[in-house]
């Protein structure tokens, strides 16, 4: 087991590549999820009408321009709290998991390829594989197609096989 491991560390090599891309695919994928979804929220909110003249308060200490300059940082100031509560919390709940998510799909798709090489390298003749045994390696030759291209995540979101 150690010499195939060691003669094979090229790859070993491409397995982590790969790996760290489809991770970072998945960040960057996620985060523009994230930002079609703030678009489409932002599309759909209407402007916000203000009645400046109902806070009697108000408009005793102050003219109308600094009424509305006041009203605007204020607005301004809510949104600016609330987007960066939504890059903060998108990175770390959704962005990261998702990172996580591709990068160990797609490791575990490159550990399905070894593990039926390995398989494959030590049997004697390939005619003494059992059907079941071939059933698994070809259940392991496609999840690690299925994996190492990255479409892994997508069909577990999906709880489904493809059409």
């Amino acid at each position: 087991m150690e010499n195939i491991i060691c003669q094979s560390w090229w790859y070993w090599l491409i397995a982590a590549v790969i790996s760290i891309y489809q991770g970072i695919r998945g960040f960057i994928v996620q985060n523009q999820i994230v930002e079609l979804q703030k678009n489409q929220l932002l599309d759909e909110m209407k402007p916000i009408e203000f009645n400046i003249e109902s806070n009697v308060e108000l408009n005793n200490h102050l003219d109308k321009k600094e009424k509305l300059k006041s009203e605007w940082m204020k607005i301004k100031e809510d949104k600016f709290v609330i987007y960066a509560k939504a890059n903060y919390q998108t990175i770390w709940l959704r962005a990261i998991p998702y990172c996580f998510f591709y990068f160990i799909t797609t490791l575990l798709g490159f550990i399905a390829l070894f593990f039926v090489y390995y398989v494959i390298a030590n049997t004697c003749n390939l005619n003494d594989i059992s059907g079941g045994t071939a059933a698994i390696l070809i259940f392991a030759v496609l999840y690690g197609i299925i994996g190492i291209t990255g479409q892994l995540p997508y069909l577990i979101e999906q709880g489904k096989l493809p059409k």
